[in-house]
């Protein structure tokens, strides 16, 4: 599911994490003028080309605002970046700080693995 790509009311989403047992779906905006913006879709369910939900939520962040405040964290790992993430951004679920710092950890592995090849 990640990096998958789906169009919404004319907006293009990116999957940044996706977690099954969960059913949580993180989504960036890529092509409105809130470009970055991120959403969250609750009990997320894609079968057969078709993506549904029972609740989308929309935060006024960018992943770039959430991936500098997780960069800011001493330690690296998923729980403790979701929650130092969480300190900040008191009203987003503990769940969905998870998925961004899954996002976050994964997006950061890639990179090092770029530069160490």
């Amino acid at each position: 599911m990640k990096n998958k790509t789906f169009e919404r009311n004319s907006v293009k989403y990116r999957v940044l994490a996706y977690s099954e047992a969960e059913k949580l779906m993180l989504l960036e905006d890529t092509s409105s003028e809130f470009g970055g913006t991120v959403s969250c879709l609750f009990d997320a369910v894609y079968k057969v080309g078709l993506l549904s939900a029972s609740q989308s939520i929309s935060y006024s962040v960018t992943k770039k605002d959430l991936f500098e405040r997780a960069s800011m964290c001493s330690k690296n790992d998923v729980r403790s970046i979701a929650s130092f993430i969480r300190e900040k951004y008191y009203k987003i679920p503990s769940a969905v700080c998870e998925l961004i710092s899954e996002a976050y950890c994964d997006e950061n592995s890639a990179e090092e693995n770029k530069y160490a090849g």
